[in-house]
């Protein structure tokens, strides 16, 4: 493992890594609050029960809803209403949602950002080892999250300090 880099050993592609994470980040939470925006329109309007048989109120509780209908029924709305509104794209399929489609992409770079750091640190050759290293751990989740954060921030410092 190398513990002593330097600002060199930060690879050309980790530094373009964390600026299509910040880039596919930005969309993810546009694309989420529009999408969360349009079911929640559509759930004054549907009635969607949980399991427990109270009323669902907030997007992405919809899959607490046991009544399969009424959940096609909203599903089909909440669609028809994002391809109305040009948030999402006709040739998308049906059972795709936009926000969780722009959030797998976030993740896939994700994990391609830990690969490359893993690279620099000279660990782990396999392709996603280091992420599931991470999710392994206690509190695998935050971890993973801070190896992210670190390295967007290593990547922003030398950026800044070479300005």
């Amino acid at each position: 493992m190398n513990e002593n880099l330097t600002k060199h050993d930060v690879t050309p592609e980790l530094k373009n890594l964390v600026h299509e994470l910040l880039a596919a980040m930005a969309a993810a939470q546009v694309m989420r609050d529009e999408v969360d925006e349009v079911a929640a329109q559509v759930l004054t309007e549907v009635i969607l029960l949980d399991d427990e048989g109270k009323r669902i109120t907030e997007p992405g509780r919809d899959w607490t809803c046991e009544d399969e209908a009424a959940l096609h029924r909203f599903w089909a709305i909440v669609d028809g209403r994002l391809r109305a509104e040009g948030i999402k794209p006709a040739a998308m399929e049906d059972d795709h949602c936009p926000a969780l489609v722009a959030e797998h992409e976030r993740r896939k770079i994700e994990w391609d950002l830990l690969d490359e750091a893993a690279k620099m640190l000279d660990i782990y050759e396999e392709p996603g080892s280091f992420n599931n290293e991470l999710l392994c751990c206690a509190k695998g989740l935050e971890r993973r999250q801070e190896a992210i954060d670190i390295n967007i921030g290593l990547v922003l410092a030398i950026e800044k300090e070479e300005a």
